[in-house]
C-alpha cells in the first residue's frame, strides 16, 4: 500500500479488494470522499480487515471504491499501527541517463521524427472539377507588408529547396499567397484559393467527428500524446493536372506545385490518413522488436 499522511481514511479499489480479501463482506456506507481536485467519490462500502505490519496485528476499517487506483494507507490506520519511520523515511536517489535514452529513441524513430518532408505511402489525390468548362483564373500577387517580405522570401526559398514548388514563366492558374505569422516567429505561406479553384472543384463529404465522440473513444485510455505533423498537407501527393491548378502568384514570380498538395479544402480526412500511417509504422516496428525479444528469450 501507499502511505499518504494527507488522506483521512484508508482506501482500496474494488478489484484489488476482491483479489486480496475474497472472503470479507463489504458493508454499505454513507461516507463520501472528496479528492484534492474537488471530485466527489461514492464508495462501494466499507470492510473491517486485518492489518499486519512487522510484529503488529490490528483490525481497521477500509473504504472500498470502484475506481482503479492505488491502495492508500491513511491517517486512520496510523492511529492503530506504529510504523518504523526511520525505515520509511529513507530516500534512495537512482541516477539515470535520460538524455541517452532520449537520443536512442530519436535515433530509433529517426525516419518518423525527421524534419525532412515525407510522403504518405500508397496515397495520392486528384481534384475533381464541377464541370469540364471551368475556365482557369489568375490573380496578380497581393501586396506583402514590408516587415514580412524577408520571411516570405525565405519560406518560398525553403519550399523550393524541398521540391514542393518550382518557378515558371507562365501559368493559366494563379492564386495570390497570404503570409500568416506563427508563434515561433516564422510564417506559414497560405494561398487565397477561395478566389480561384475552391469554387471550381467538388467538395469531399467527410464527417468531422464531434468532440463528445472523441472523448467517448478516449475513455479508458492510459497513454495520450499530442501529435504535431510538420507541413502536414505537403505530404499528400497530387497528379500533374491538380498540381498545376495550385500555382502560386507571388511578388517574386509564379511558382507551380510539383506534386504536393497545398489546398486543405478538399482534404478533411488527411489527418486520419497521415496519423494512421504514422501509428501503423510505429506499431509495426514495436511488434518487430517484441518478436525479437521473444526469440532472445526462447534461445
Amino acid at each position: 500500500m501507499e502511505l499518504d499522511t494527507g488522506v483521512t481514511v484508508s482506501t482500496m479499489s474494488l478489484a484489488q479488494f476482491k483479489k486480496l480479501c475474497p472472503g470479507i463482506q463489504i458493508q454499505s456506507t454513507l461516507v463520501k470522499l472528496r479528492t484534492c481536485t474537488g471530485e466527489i467519490i461514492h464508495p462501494v462500502g466499507t470492510a473491517t480487515v486485518s492489518i499486519s505490519y512487522k510484529n503488529q496485528s490490528k483490525y481497521g476499517d477500509l473504504i472500498v471504491i470502484r475506481k482503479k487506483v492505488d491502495s492508500i494507507f491513511g491517517r486512520d490506520w496510523l492511529r492503530l499501527v506504529k510504523l518504523d519511520w526511520d525505515d520509511i523515511r529513507q530516500v534512495k536517489v537512482l541516477t539515470h541517463n535520460y538524455e541517452e535514452d532520449l537520443q536512442k529513441l530519436l535515433q530509433e524513430y529517426s525516419d518518423v521524427l525527421s524534419d525532412e518532408l515525407g510522403e504518405i505511402p500508397n496515397c495520392s489525390y486528384k481534384f475533381r472539377l464541377k464541370n469540364e468548362n471551368v475556365q482557369p483564373i489568375f490573380y496578380k500577387p497581393r501586396q506583402v507588408p514590408y516587415a514580412l517580405i524577408g520571411k516570405v522570401e525565405d519560406e518560398i526559398a525553403r519550399l523550393e529547396r524541398l521540391g514542393v514548388i518550382e518557378q515558371v514563366t507562365h501559368s493559366q492558374w494563379g492564386t495570390p499567397v497570404v503570409p500568416i505569422s506563427k508563434k515561433d516567429g516564422l510564417i506559414r505561406l497560405c494561398a487565397a484559393y477561395n478566389t480561384t479553384i475552391n469554387n471550381a472543384i467538388e467538395d469531399d463529404c467527410y464527417p468531422i467527428p464531434r468532440i463528445e465522440d472523441i472523448f467517448n473513444k478516449m475513455s479508458g485510455g492510459q497513454f495520450f500524446c499530442n501529435l504535431d505533423i510538420n507541413n502536414a498537407y505537403l505530404h499528400m501527393k497530387l497528379d500533374d493536372e491538380s498540381a498545376l491548378m495550385q500555382t502560386l502568384s507571388t511578388h517574386k514570380g509564379v511558382y507551380k506545385s510539383k506534386d504536393s498538395c497545398l489546398v486543405s479544402k478538399q482534404l478533411q480526412e488527411l489527418g486520419s490518413v497521415i496519423t494512421g500511417s504514422i501509428w501503423s509504422s510505429l506499431l509495426l516496428r514495436r511488434h518487430r522488436h517484441s518478436r525479437k525479444d521473444q526469440r532472445r528469450t526462447i534461445h
